[in-house]
């Protein structure tokens, strides 16, 4: 079944930064007001949170989707807290923090990009 690019990627842009609005105000912190560097903030969120989906998608067309299931259940969480700490430093913060809680799932899928190679080379050289 093919995901259609709006249902993936509209989702992979807006889930970090509406699930720090909604752990912000679930904390009791209020919104930011009309302040624009305080709302700039939730737009550097945007494209930052696209890059864990991107490697679960990944991840998913390998053929693992029980991995990709499981680090999205670990990893996005972590991500948010990540990007709530991070935007304590500002939006740099947040990038940094952002890219390094997805550098896991990216080791992962290169792993698994390896594994699936050695494979592959293996059947063929047994083929032979």
């Amino acid at each position: 079944m093919r995901i259609s690019r709006l249902y993936f990627y509209l989702p992979a842009l807006l889930w970090l930064p509406l699930s720090i609005i909604a752990l912000t105000l679930l904390r009791g912190f209020a919104i930011p007001d009309q302040s624009l560097g305080e709302w700039l903030i939730f737009f550097t969120l945007g494209p930052m949170g696209i890059v864990l989906p991107l490697a679960c998608r990944a991840i998913w067309r390998q053929g693992y989707k029980k991995t990709t299931v499981a680090l999205g259940v670990i990893l996005m969480p972590l991500t948010v807290l990540y990007g709530l700490v991070g935007g304590l430093l500002g939006p740099l913060g947040i990038v940094v923090s952002v890219l390094i809680a997805s550098l896991p799932a990216w080791i992962v899928y290169g792993v698994l990009k390896l594994i699936k190679s050695k494979r592959a080379r293996r059947a063929k050289v047994a083929e032979a």
